[in-house]
């Protein structure tokens, strides 16, 4: 296996599983939200958790692009690369992951900006810089750049029928 290869693997390896961690923490946080509420514990409230939930999922829904790439999960329309012939669908597809990667690769841009430019403003529940919760746009957009870029030179290619259910 060409090293390139046994790279992507475990990049795409470690954000599915902060994909996994994301998505433990923010069902935890729901549930011990529903269960103070409903309990009277701390006085009824977890003030930071709503916040802390709301955080958790715009990192969960980035990460989460980056494993659908992968896999082959994104909304397709391939109505003119299955009517074209093999050689025509290959160059399609390389001109696609192309136009793709180069709107990541802005959004990665724009993203770090303004990721930078919200680090002096502070959430309110948890003082955390607004930074950090935007950076999750420009991280995921980098690696899905990466990825579309890789697509078109990586010899092997993920079945979209094939995901299993083990994520």
């Amino acid at each position: 296996m060409p090293l390139i290869t046994r790279l992507y693997d475990a990049l795409i390896a470690l954000v599915r599983w902060a994909t996994i961690a994301a998505l433990v923490l923010l069902v935890l946080l729901v549930v011990s939200a529903v269960a103070v509420r409903y309990f009277g514990i701390f006085g009824g409230s977890l003030h930071w958790a709503d916040e802390a939930g709301r955080f958790t999922m715009i990192w969960l829904a980035m990460l989460g692009s980056v494993v659908a790439l992968d896999r082959g999960a994104h909304l397709a329309v391939t109505l003119l690369p299955d009517a074209l012939s093999p050689t025509a669908q290959r160059i399609v597809t390389a001109l696609a992951n192309l136009l793709s990667a180069a709107f990541v690769i802005v959004l990665a841009w724009k993203g770090f900006e303004l990721s930078q430019r919200t680090m002096r403003q502070v959430s309110p529940s948890l003082g955390l810089p607004m930074g950090y919760v935007y950076l999750a746009i420009p991280v995921s957009a980098a690696v899905m750049a990466v990825q579309l870029l890789l697509f078109n030179f990586m010899p092997r290619r993920r079945d979209p029928g094939a995901i299993d259910a083990s994520f």
